[in-house]
């Protein structure tokens, strides 16, 4: 302590303590730490919150999974379409069980010498279920001018989520319907 700050009796006061060897004990230096008893009240917390966001962030995927492969989906029909468009001949596509298979010579896809397969039940969309419905036929093509053989429809389902994707197969349309399931 400085003399200036302390009153001068009591400078005096504590002077003599410390000549005698009786000098008062130094307070402890406090610990600035948690308790026990804190960290399990935050880590309650946390446990609250994460059980609060993980149903609206698995319901979040669901309909993200859903959603990406309808548009998947109608993008590479549109391209099919399109390349047949461009170059005035037939394209056709090939379908699995939860598949579909696009010919190598389809421009625009950056593959020129392996086929293009999209498989909804795989990563990234992993799927609950896929339904595809072209009249049992196993092939669906676009002639020259891009009109389809034969109409039908894709049926995505991820969670509650359901997205349909038609093909008029008069007209070549391709519409994405949403719905949710009860």
């Amino acid at each position: 302590m400085h003399a200036s700050s302390v009153p001068i009796g009591v400078s005096s006061a504590i002077e003599a303590q410390r000549r005698s060897g009786t000098e008062p004990p130094r307070p402890l230096p406090r610990r600035c730490a948690f308790t026990f008893l804190e960290l399990v009240i935050v880590m309650l917390i946390l446990g609250i919150m994460a059980a609060v966001a993980v149903p609206t962030f698995s319901d979040s995927l669901m309909y993200q999974r859903v959603e990406s492969a309808a548009r998947r989906a109608k993008a590479d029909l549109e391209q099919l379409r399109q390349a047949a468009r461009r170059t005035s001949r037939t394209q056709a596509l090939t379908f699995g069980e939860s598949s579909y298979t696009l010919p190598p010579d389809v421009p625009g896809l950056g593959q020129a010498t392996d086929s293009y397969t999209v498989d909804f039940m795989q990563p990234p969309y992993r799927l609950t279920s896929v339904s595809i419905e072209f009249d049992d036929s196993p092939t669906l093509s676009f002639d020259g001018h891009g009109m389809p053989s034969l109409g039908g429809s894709f049926v995505f389902q991820a969670g509650d989520y359901v997205r349909t994707i038609s093909l008029d197969g008069i007209t070549g349309e391709i519409t994405i319907t949403a719905s949710v399931n009860p």
